[in-house]
């Protein structure tokens, strides 16, 4: 039997690869896949605060507190190597590149997933994976822009999304007029730009509509002084980490990602499963991937916060003739990202290696 190992993801903080490991895992496990992911012991308290719910032992392999730093991930799976059933699947190109050189030496099945965008990888690791990467048995992109470039670096390639399995009840029977920005609250996602979107269409939103940011970060500070400046403050909320994320999602409208630089986001992928219409960044050509615009979302270019003013306020006035067609064609799309669909495709791939 296969014994499954996802690697490289830090539980640092909680966002999109994090949960992308928890929900691979869960439904591996759920199909009687023997599977864990590899964290450091210092995690331990973080993840048994942020995830209640779950029995931390089954579901990760801690390494020891005197193992740090990356070169912990070959020590540690390079004890576990003399298992030749063993499969490790990286989430981190760092990471990746280096259990690549790993794999040379050791018996095991390496998949390299990216979670970032291609270009997105620091720069000494970008030219050392271009060589690393011939050697994993299969390279999984999360989007079909990224895969028409490892391809390139290896013939196995494969497009495999990140999922999302929605709970039983999806919908409360009422929705608010609710705006969500889901993610760190850092330079990189842009906040700053839905503030500034919205203070542009103030009429629209002010006393009507409610933004709330779900998340935290160092640029929390300035978005507040930027929100009094705005005239906004009574029509946006701060809510910080949220656990119960599908009960925000129940009741909103709206979500808006304002991103630098992504792959494929969580934060939109679930939003569909809840009908929610996503407004998003041009960060790539990928981001079409997730939405076909004036169908299943708005796109706006990126870092330009007239356009995402326009889009945003295109979607309200939607809203307001109860036009309904986008949520259908939403609804669709989402079957896409489904787990049954995502999770044929994995267990195909580690059929197949």
């Amino acid at each position: 039997m296969q014994k499954i190992l996802i690697v490289g993801v830090s539980f640092n903080d909680i966002g999109g690869v994090e949960i992308a490991a928890l929900n691979l895992c869960t439904a591996f496990r759920a199909r009687k896949i023997n599977c864990k992911i590899l964290v450091e012991e210092i995690k331990r308290g973080n993840i048994s605060s942020k995830f209640p719910n779950i029995d931390v032992n089954n579901f990760f392999e801690f390494v020891p507190l005197s193992e740090s730093g990356n070169l912990y991930y070959l020590k540690y799976v390079s004890k576990l190597s003399k298992n030749s059933n063993l499969v490790v699947i990286g989430f981190w190109n760092v990471v990746n590149v280096l259990l690549c050189f790993c794999r040379t030496l050791k018996r095991f099945k390496l998949v390299c997933v990216e979670h970032a965008d291609y270009e997105n990888c620091p720069k000494k690791w970008y030219f050392l994976r271009k060589f690393a990467y011939r050697f994993a048995d299969r390279v999984v992109s999360l989007t079909s822009f990224d895969a028409c470039k490892y391809v390139k670096l290896n013939k196995n390639v494969e497009i495999i999304p990140n999922f999302f399995k929605p709970p039983k009840h999806l919908m409360s029977e009422e929705k608010d007029n609710t705006i969500l920005f889901v993610g760190h609250l850092t330079k990189l996602k842009r906040p700053d730009l839905l503030i500034s979107a919205a203070a542009i269409i103030s009429n629209l939103i002010k006393g009507e509509w409610k933004i709330k940011f779900i998340g935290v970060g160092k640029e929390r500070g300035s978005l507040e002084n930027q929100i009094v400046r705005s005239g906004l403050a009574e029509d946006v909320e701060f809510l910080g980490y949220v656990s119960d994320m599908e009960s925000e999602y129940s009741r909103a409208r709206i979500l808006v990602s304002c991103s630098e630089s992504e792959c494929l986001p969580m934060n939109i992928i679930e939003s569909k499963f809840f009908q929610i219409v996503p407004v998003a960044s041009e960060y790539s050509p990928a981001v079409y991937d997730l939405i076909t615009p004036y169908e299943t979302g708005m796109i706006f270019k990126k870092g330009d916060e007239i356009d995402l003013a326009k889009k945003l306020a295109a979607v309200i006035q939607k809203y307001e003739k109860n036009e309904k067609d986008m949520l259908e064609k939403i609804r669709v799309d989402s079957i896409n990202f489904s787990e049954r669909l995502i999770i044929n495709k994995w267990t195909n791939l580690l059929a197949s290696i």
